[in-house]
């Protein structure tokens, strides 16, 4: 969903990236040929780009800008890996996909940095799934996993079991109150949704920016089955 909660974007199986109103109407194919299972499209904070990757099984596979309204498409250099994440200040983040690190730029590929403590040699924890990131750039919802645990395929997945500051790589508390955390998905004023397990129930918690619990709403049944994919304004 685009950051002013007003359209969704999603890439077929067939590499078609396709933009509609979050009602279905207004449905628009804006290309072929993009990458469906690494790099699904990611929304710019202004609502009116996607970073897309193109050719991504050929030998020249590119990464860049795709303008929602003409179509075009820039090339940028440095965003490489799987499924990232922006921040409404621009900074991008993104799973190196090699050996368990995130990786952290602005928008055009620069000021390169990483999130201590995960893929580095010695550390315990790696990382190749990425949920959210806070307006900031300083906190991130993701999916930590024991370097010598299990860690599946290159399909995105969306639960998270740890927020990260990522300039420290400290994990962020969260009034989770005993229940397992699941999902987080931050708003645009800081704040989070948060989805926690309890038993065989889940609960919605909306957290403020500080950590704070605000509300929290218990979910229907029929929902505990299925994930959030996204949680807007």
């Amino acid at each position: 969903m685009s950051p002013d909660g007003k359209r969704v974007a999603w890439v077929e199986t067939t590499g078609a990236v396709w933009v509609s109103a979050l009602d279905g109407s207004g449905r628009r194919k804006l290309r072929d040929g993009v990458d469906d299972i690494c790099w699904s499209p990611v929304w710019l904070p202004k609502s009116q780009q996607l970073v897309v990757r193109l050719n991504a099984a050929g030998d020249d596979p590119a990464t860049g800008v795709l303008d929602v309204s003409s179509g075009k498409f820039t090339r940028v250099t440095g965003l490489d890996g799987c499924h990232a994440v922006f921040a409404a200040d621009g900074t991008l983040a993104f799973a190196d996909g090699s050996d368990g690190t995130i990786v952290l730029t602005d928008r055009n590929g620069r000021n390169r940095r990483t999130v201590p403590g995960l893929g580095a040699k010695g550390s315990r924890y790696v990382s190749f799934d990425l949920s959210s990131l806070s307006p900031d750039g300083r906190r991130l919802a993701l999916l930590r996993i024991d370097r010598n645990g299990t860690y599946g395929d290159a399909a995105r997945e969306l639960l998270v079991n740890a927020v990260l500051d990522t300039r420290t790589g400290e994990e962020v508390s969260l009034p989770l109150e005993g229940r397992q955390l699941r999902q987080v998905f931050f708003q645009p004023d800081g704040s989070m949704v948060v989805r926690v397990r309890s038993g065989d129930r889940y609960v919605v918690v909306l957290v403020d920016a500080t950590g704070r619990k605000i509300t929290e709403r218990t979910e229907p049944s029929a929902l505990r089955d299925m994930q959030i994919i996204t949680a807007g304004p």
